[in-house]
């Protein structure tokens, strides 16, 4: 009986983990297309912090690295400082 409820525990335990990394690449999916809203209405502050959500949920998910890049790049004013700023905060 010892046995077998460690067994269940482990099931358990792994099921939850299973379970817990889904809804983290699912939770950057969801934070990946609202930042692709909010840069298509020329919200880049906000953008740029979904895209860096997306990419802590699901740190192998390419296309939130890309958009992030996209982001901070339209915000570049040549011969500004105001990118630094905007990463320093």
């Amino acid at each position: 009986m010892n046995r077998s409820s460690r067994l269940m525990t482990m099931v358990a335990v792994a099921l939850t983990l299973l379970f817990t990394s889904g809804c983290n690449k699912l939770r950057a999916r969801d934070q990946l297309n609202k930042g692709v809203q909010a840069y298509k209405n020329a919200k880049y502050e906000e953008a740029i912090s979904r895209f860096q959500q997306a990419v802590s949920l699901d740190p192998g998910l390419l296309n939130a690295r890309l958009y992030l890049a996209t982001a901070f790049a339209q915000q570049y004013i040549p011969g500004a400082d105001t990118l630094l700023i905007s990463i320093c905060r």
